[in-house]
């Protein structure tokens, strides 16, 4: 079953209606699920979400999208990857060699998980997460 990793720029958007890139995300969700692909995030962009939404939106709906994340992973529908010792040290190696790419350290743990699982493609509106040399979805946004 193929692979995608979500970003947080792309779960801020699915989850807040006020964001430009709400109806996208909404469309993207729907056409993994219709194709039955294998959904991921690590427990870096979790926090870096829920801790975005708080500071963009307000603490209500930082837990009420912590609670609905909580439930889909209970369920299955997202695979919760954790950042152990191994991808942490990789990350680290990634945020100090690249010195050209000014990718934050969870840019780092994202691109660490997704080099070690063979994800080939990822879900995001951050500029940053196009310069991992896998395929980002959506090829073009709003």
């Amino acid at each position: 079953m193929e692979k995608i990793f979500l970003d947080t720029s792309f779960l801020f958007a699915y989850y807040n209606a006020d964001d430009e890139d709400h109806e996208l995300a909404l469309d993207l969700i729907k056409d993994m699920v219709n194709n039955k692909v294998d959904i991921i995030i690590s427990d870096y962009i979790f926090d870096e979400l829920i801790t975005l939404l708080l500071a963009r939106t307000n603490k209500s709906m930082a837990i009420e999208v912590c609670n609905k994340l909580i439930k889909e992973i209970k369920s299955g529908n997202i695979e919760l990857n954790y950042v152990d010792n191994e991808i942490f040290m990789e990350a680290l190696n990634i945020f100090i060699h690249f010195k050209d790419k000014k990718w934050s350290f969870t840019d780092c743990t994202s691109y660490a998980i997704i080099k070690n699982a063979n994800i080939t493609k990822a879900v995001s509106f951050d500029e940053h997460f196009r310069q991992f040399g896998i395929e980002i979805l959506p090829l073009e946004t709003s």
